[in-house]
This record gives structure tokens, C-alpha cells and sequence, in this order.
């Protein structure tokens, strides 16, 4: 359930560890389907299949202890009572509105303080918990709709109560030569002394230092998409009868064609990898993931 390092023999290449079990996990949760016709007459017919599914992920066992460990700027902390994947940074204090720098929370005895030197202060005793990247409820709804020859379906998917760590929204405003950014995503950061800004300054020479790992790039991932929509039309038996033919069936239809959450506003998918990071790089940690595609197709399905 994890990918540790390991000091491997030059033999296996350039591996430099493999994913092993660690622990022990329980997974419960409920699963909940419906399907009913909502109208059906002779000629029509609309018909209504749901499932909700909940899930609650728990490390019972842990032989070695409690461990801290990255992926890909996404902090974690595997520990007996919580999730696999359990966000763990340091939180952000948000920007000093004099010096346009970032701001951590970290530790001061039994208080806190905040600290504008990630580098020095913040240490992983300054971390805490931020929330699971798995969700606590999915499912789908969908919806399918027949009229003579006519056949038309939508489905609904939704996912509610996880976190993501947003890799794309660092690089979409991290001003740096070389790489893009998205204008409105970064029309609120800090330009002079007194600004209340969302974003630090800028530093295209110094860049790393206004971009920190912190709970700043974790961000609630509850969303609605629209997973998929398809038209069609089937032709009469008779005429497929003169044609020697059993059916025959016109269609088109669209994948992922709208999503509603606060990833879109973000330009981003709120579809990744268990871990909740979206960099879309090396998957051999499961960190690698290209988002879903929206997808058009158009067929004949023709049976003799």
C-alpha cells in the first residue's frame, strides 16, 4: 500500500524500490442502487438507475510506527485510526500584505506563529492534518429515455467529501521563464506594499521561494460531472426486415462533457489519482495521471 525506497541490487535496473505492504487496512462503507421506470406508456418510456456508494478507509496496523512522506509536493502521514492517503503539511498563513511573501503556521510551544521563512522555521513538527484524498461518497444517476425508435441517455457522476492537492494550479501560477500561466488565475497577487492578495509576489529569478508545499494547494473536491450522453435512433422492423437485416441503430454521443466543482475554476480535473495529486508526470507512485478526455463518437450498430 506504499512505495518505499529500498537500497536495491544494480540487477533490477533503475528501480530504486517497489510497492509493498506495510500495515494492515479496513475499507467499509455501504453500496445503495435504485432502478425504476418513471413513466412508461406504449409508445414511451423513461426509465431512472441510481447508486450512491460510501467509503471509509482505516489503517489498523502499523508494525513500523507512524511515517511522514511526499509525492510530488503533496505532503502525507500514514498512521493507525486514519486513511491511506491523509494529507499532512504545513498550513498556510496566507500573504504578508507589507512584504508580498508567503506566510506558514508554524509551531511556538503550545502556540503558534507565523513565519515568513519556509526554509528555516518550517519543520515537519509545524505539519497537521488537512483531510483525506479519498472520497466519502460517490455515484451516479442516470437517466435513459425511449420513443418509438428514438433512445436518448445522460448519465450523472458525483463525488463529495475529498481533498485534492492541485500540482497543475502550482504550475498555472508560478511565474518562472519558460513556463505558461493562465491570466485570471493570477490577477490576484501582490503588487506593493498594502495589498491584500491571494498570491505572493512575483520572482522570475527567485521563483521557489514564492511556491512552497503547504495546505495552500489543497483544495475540497467535491464535483458533478456529466460523464456521458448518448442520442440514437433504431430503424423500424420493417424496414430492416426488407434490408435482411435483425437492427440496425444510428448514434452519437460525448464523454465528460461538463464538470461543476472548484477544480473547473482552476482549470483543472478533479479526477486523480488515489493519492488526490493531479501531476501529470512519472506514474510509479501513482502520481501519474492525464485527466479525463472529453470524448465525441459517432457509430452504425448493424445486427444480421
Amino acid at each position: 500500500m506504499y512505495y518505499k525506497e529500498f537500497p536495491l541490487s544494480a540487477q533490477v535496473g533503475n528501480a530504486n524500490g517497489l510497492n509493498t505492504n506495510l500495515g494492515d487496512l479496513k475499507n467499509s462503507g455501504f453500496e445503495f442502487s435504485l432502478g425504476a421506470d418513471a413513466i412508461r406508456t406504449e409508445n414511451f418510456r423513461w426509465k431512472i438507475d441510481a447508486n450512491l456508494s460510501t467509503l471509509k478507509n482505516e489503517i489498523t496496523y502499523l508494525p513500523g510506527g507512524e511515517f511522514t512522506y511526499e509525492n510530488r509536493g503533496a505532503g502525507y502521514k500514514l498512521a493507525e485510526g486514519y486513511s491511506l492517503y491523509e494529507f499532512y503539511m504545513v498550513k498556510n498563513a496566507g500573504v504578508n500584505p507589507e512584504t508580498g511573501n508567503m506566510r506558514y503556521w508554524i509551531r511556538d510551544g503550545e502556540n503558534w506563529k507565523m513565519t515568513e521563512n519556509y526554509n528555516a522555521d518550517v519543520t515537519s513538527n509545524d505539519y497537521q492534518r488537512i483531510g483525506s484524498a479519498l472520497p466519502k461518497v460517490y455515484g451516479s444517476l442516470t437517466n435513459a429515455f425511449n420513443y418509438k425508435g428514438l433512445d436518448m441517455s445522460f448519465m450523472l457522476y458525483y463525488s463529495l467529501g475529498s481533498k485534492m492537492f492541485d500540482y497543475a494550479y502550482v504550475e498555472r501560477t508560478a511565474v518562472r521563464g519558460g513556463v505558461g500561466v493562465i491570466q485570471d488565475l493570477i490577477s490576484d497577487h501582490w503588487r506593493k506594499p498594502g495589498d491584500q492578495a491571494l498570491l505572493p509576489k512575483f520572482s522570475n529569478d527567485d521563483y521557489a521561494s514564492t511556491r512552497k508545499n503547504s495546505d495552500f494547494y489543497v483544495f475540497d473536491n467535491d464535483y458533478l460531472r456529466l460523464r456521458n450522453v448518448s442520442l440514437g435512433y433504431t430503424l423500424p422492423t420493417a424496414t430492416m426486415a426488407r434490408l435482411g437485416l435483425s437492427k440496425v441503430r444510428l448514434y452519437v454521443s460525448g464523454d465528460n462533457l461538463l464538470t461543476f466543482g472548484s477544480a473547473k475554476n482552476r482549470y483543472s480535473d478533479p479526477e486523480t489519482a488515489l493519492s488526490g495529486n493531479n501531476y501529470n508526470g512519472s506514474a510509479d507512485k501513482d502520481n501519474g495521471i492525464q485527466g479525463s478526455r472529453r470524448v465525441y463518437m459517432a457509430g452504425l450498430q448493424v445486427s444480421f
